[in-house]
């Protein structure tokens, strides 16, 4: 019997013999299955409209097995069972979702799979909304090794790492899927460890650890890591100072710097966006490029090429903004390997942010991010994770909520499982509106 065969076969939860008719051992199979497809109990309607296929295959003279097959596959086909279907309700207000729907998008959130067996039962007995209950099941699935889809599926979109694969990188390290691959699960190992191991989500930004490989080590010039599994290295001294948290990954540098060189707008721009969630406005149409990389037969570096460029007053704002940035990254190349220098003069990391602040170099520009934007970094994460979790964008009417998860994440020392649980006990994740009260409110 082929690895089919014997799947279609354990899914065979009744056969006919003695008092039980086909049919009927049919019906209580696609009862069955249908209801864990569709992540919900089924109508007796939708059973009978299952029951046509196999009608139309007994009919036809096929066996008992092949004719529940073909009515598996018109569940597999189901919008039902593709989609996240909810069922509208009241269209003049906002209603709680029902409980199995609930069961869904807890699972969706932490696992990316559907429902276990637990949380059905728990939606089956009408208790999975009660508070402690979902407390209790949101903490079950997150110690749960499952969880580390999260990682997998929110931090690279988040940190923006689709690029990652898609920008060559000439006589560099890891120019290959599978060295790509190596730096993507840097990035997803220590999101998982930071949302498991309820460590602060300020870590994210400043932190004396990270997980790497052999090869990953050597990047970084860590010694004492053999083997190519990951594994959590402390870091300390000058290593601490350069590669703790995200800004120190190079994963990061790969996806935003140019071919070339760093790109220090870029950069800035990304931690803007990315990190903060104040992006930056678009620039002008009529933008001048870059002067050249030489003047007067002297090679310029990018810091002195950038200056040149923010002297027209239509660049000069926005670079105020994330220049500064930017350049307290300089010491990443494109790579995000260190260096201290560029075109044979020592680099300049140093720059003043708005309001005044003077930061030099990666080190102190975490510090500051912690330090004078850790409520700016907060509500924007909070809003990431929020819209993962929900499938859509957020809208005005989710402002309050956002404010009011963060508000409790900073009571909690910024926990990562506050995070999470605010977001599960919230408005928007436990409600619905049908789409007509939408529009009407828009």
């Amino acid at each position: 019997m082929c690895i089919r065969d014997r799947i279609v076969d354990g899914l065979l939860v009744a056969r006919p013999g003695g008092d039980l008719m086909p049919r009927e051992a049919a019906r209580r199979i696609l009862d069955r299955f249908a209801t864990q497809a569709f992540r919900r109990p089924v109508t007796s309607d939708e059973v009978e409209e299952l029951l046509a296929f196999y009608d139309r295959a007994t009919q036809r003279g096929d066996s008992f097995e092949n004719s529940v097959k073909l009515a598996f596959k018109a569940v597999l086909v189901s919008p039902n069972f593709l989609f996240h279907i909810e069922q509208d309700r009241d269209p003049r207000q906002a209603y709680r979702v029902g409980d199995f729907e609930l069961a869904s998008r807890l699972s969706y959130f932490l696992w990316s799979s559907m429902p276990d067996d637990e949380l059905f039962a728990r939606a089956e007995q009408g208790t999975l909304h009660e508070p402690a209950v979902l407390e209790a099941q949101t903490r079950r699935l997150l110690r749960d090794a499952k969880s580390r889809e999260l990682a997998q599926s929110f931090a690279p979109q988040w940190l923006g790492l689709g690029s990652l694969y898609a920008v060559a990188r000439e006589g560099k390290f890891h120019t290959d899927r599978g060295g790509r691959r190596m730096l993507e699960d840097e990035v997803v190992n220590f999101f998982d460890h930071l949302v498991r191991g309820d460590r602060p989500i300020t870590e994210l930004l400043k932190a004396d650890y990270t997980f790497v490989n052999e090869p990953l080590a050597k990047h970084y010039g860590l010694t004492d890591v053999k083997g190519s599994e990951f594994r959590k290295v402390a870091l300390t001294g000058e290593v601490a100072q350069r590669r703790g948290g995200v800004l120190g990954m190079s994963a990061v540098y790969l996806s935003v710097s140019h071919p070339k060189d760093t790109n220090p707008s870029g950069r800035g721009k990304w931690v803007l966006d990315v990190l903060l969630g104040t992006l930056p406005p678009p620039p002008p149409p009529d933008v001048p490029l870059l002067p050249k990389e030489e003047k007067e037969g002297q090679k310029l570096t990018l810091r002195e090429r950038l200056a040149q460029h923010r002297a027209d007053p239509n660049c000069a704002g926005c670079h105020a903004k994330i220049d500064p940035i930017g350049f307290a990254l300089e010491n990443y190349d494109n790579v995000g390997l260190w260096r201290e220098q560029e075109a044979g003069k020592p680099l300049d990391v140093s720059g003043e942010m708005p309001g005044g602040k003077k930061i030099n170099g990666p080190d102190e520009l975490r510090k500051y991010l912690v330090a004078e934007k850790r409520d700016l970094f907060r509500h924007n994460l909070t809003e990431r994770l929020l819209t993962f979790a929900l499938r859509r964008g957020l809208e005005f009417y989710d402002e309050g909520p956002v404010r009011e998860i963060g508000r409790a994440v900073a009571q909690e020392e910024d926990r990562a499982t506050a995070l999470i649980l605010g977001i599960v006990q919230s408005y928007p994740f436990q409600y619905r509106q049908n789409p007509e009260l939408k529009t009407a409110i828009k």
